[in-house]
């Protein structure tokens, strides 16, 4: 792939005495594959664009017609709606693990929670603190890792400013919002990373 470089002794000598070294040449090629690079995908441009040609998120998905944009637009629609699942499925979770008034003696959970009565307004809300070795805070952990890359993922993939795959992510999400926004208990997600 890449030519190995040669150690030129002389130019090293003509520098200690103060000349002027020659320009170096290019190696063989290096304007080819250069060339290569920018024209068989274009360069990169920051604006939106509805073009067919794209590279998404691997050197190895890359569409050429409308058909393959179309379907990598509905994979991004899914990935949408399973990003909003996530975390839905990451509040019931956290949800799940708060104790009852009567296990509020439990070893792995202490919660800070101001009771209210129907018409009185709350003055905090309900702060879960798990041990660092238990289960639900592994769990935890493990789905805010898988959360946070797919997060980054769906941001590159809106980064390509192609307008077809950018509406079927936002699509994607929009739906997966109303399949399980509407289940949430809380309206704004200090855990989000793309907000």
């Amino acid at each position: 792939m890449f030519e190995p470089t040669r150690h030129d002794h002389k130019e090293e000598n003509r520098n200690m005495q103060g000349l002027r070294p020659r320009p170096r040449r290019p190696a063989p090629g290096a304007r080819r594959r250069r060339a290569l690079l920018t024209s068989e995908w274009g360069d990169v441009s920051l604006q939106f664009h509805a073009g067919v040609c794209q590279e998404i998120l691997f050197p190895g998905w890359n569409t050429r017609n409308a058909w393959q944009v179309a379907c990598s637009a509905l994979v991004f629609l899914v990935a949408g709606v399973l990003y909003e699942g996530l975390k839905y499925y990451r509040e019931a979770l956290h949800r799940a693990a708060a104790p009852a008034p009567a296990r509020s003696t439990d070893s792995h959970l202490n919660i800070a929670k101001n009771e209210c009565g129907p018409s009185a307004p709350c003055a905090q809300t309900a702060v879960i603190r798990y041990s660092m070795w238990s289960q639900e805070h592994v769990i935890q952990t493990l789905l805010h890792i898988l959360q946070a890359t797919a997060s980054y993922l769906l941001m590159l993939v809106f980064m390509t400013y192609n307008v077809w795959l950018c509406a079927g992510l936002v699509l994607g999400l929009g739906l997966g919002y109303f399949l399980f926004g509407w289940k949430k208990h809380t309206v704004v997600d200090v855990a989000e990373h793309c907000q």
